[in-house]
């Protein structure tokens, strides 16, 4: 049977199963205090979350829903049993060509798969890009980075929820709105990353 999400351990992201005919696993993602005190986060959420929810494209792990206990936020997700491009690069140092063209044409896949359906990407990086075991490139956590949508937050609650831009686009850092545009720069960094170049 299912399990209450209440009942997981204090981890950012873990696996559970759900109550259908299959019993398929998936992925529970706690959502950050800071970012669901906004309604003009939470509202983006919520709707890129049902957009992802009709996507269904091999490089693109679905969203299925959001929920809440409390006063925490959690969304599930398709879950994928494997690990992210960014171990895959931290074991192997430079992946050979024909990985990295591979996973990156898959991703872009993926990525025109959402953009598609109304959904950009908002924290592109290789660790938002799982490998499956079957060695498909899978894009997840399209929607937990809107800090953009979070209106009147002082600019150092922005540099707070934003990373080392290694794979931001400009317009990131200035934070206005992403496009398909904003993607194919990030897909460009994460490419250099993969062949062992400097970050752009």
């Amino acid at each position: 049977g299912s399990r209450d999400p209440r009942l997981l351990p204090p981890f950012p992201t873990a696996a559970l199963p759900i109550s259908d005919k299959n019993e398929k696993l998936v992925a529970i993602k706690q959502i950050s205090r800071s970012l669901t005190s906004h309604e003009s986060f939470l509202g983006h959420l919520k709707k890129n979350t049902e957009r992802l929810r009709e996507v269904r494209h091999p490089n693109v792990a679905r969203s299925l829903s959001v929920g809440r206990i409390g006063d925490r936020y959690y969304q599930l997700n398709e879950f994928v049993d494997g690990e992210t491009l960014q171990d895959l690069i931290r074991q192997q140092g430079r992946l050979s060509d024909e990985e990295a063209h591979r996973y990156i044409h898959q991703a872009a896949r993926g990525l025109q798969a959402a953009a598609a359906a109304r959904v950009i990407h908002q924290d592109l990086k290789p660790s938002n890009i799982l490998l499956s075991d079957e060695g498909e490139a899978k894009v997840v956590d399209f929607s937990l980075r809107f800090h953009r949508y979070v209106k009147g937050l002082p600019p150092e609650q922005v540099d707070e929820l934003m990373e080392f831009p290694l794979y931001m686009p400009p317009e990131e850092r200035d934070n206005q709105e992403l496009s398909v545009q904003s993607n194919i720069f990030s897909l460009g960094a994460i490419y250099h990353h993969q062949i062992g170049r400097a970050h752009v």
